[in-house]
């Protein structure tokens, strides 16, 4: 709840589509709090893990997303941290699935020329 309430506090981007670092520490970490509540250290290494292979991916969404995107990432934590506070298992799978797959439909309609190294 209170990686919730940080996150929840700053801005996420700096309104040209860059996360902003401030944003970015209290994202990762209410992640990371996330994961810790199943008590097992092989699966909280292994999300961290996971969470560093997605976070490219993550940050160019913010360049990629559409300006008039209706998306609330607010509301999509605040349903994990719930669902995980609620220690409903089922709900926070569901909700992180949907959370994780959001950007990726707006990466993979996104056009080539975000993925381009001269981009």
């Amino acid at each position: 709840v209170a990686a919730f309430d940080v996150l929840s506090q700053l801005s996420a981007t700096d309104g040209v589509g860059v996360p902003e670092p401030e944003w970015e520490q209290a994202h990762r970490r209410f992640h990371a709090v996330l994961g810790q509540a199943c008590g097992s250290d092989w699966l909280v290494h292994f999300r961290t893990l996971l969470y560093d292979q997605w976070d490219r991916y993550r940050r160019l969404w913010f360049r990629v997303r559409d300006a008039n995107s209706t998306r609330d990432i607010h509301s999509e934590h605040r349903q994990l941290m719930e669902a995980v506070v609620d220690r409903d298992a089922d709900a926070a799978v569901f909700h992180m699935q949907r959370h994780i797959s959001a950007s990726t439909r707006v990466l993979l309609q996104a056009e080539n020329s975000y993925f381009n190294k001269e981009a």
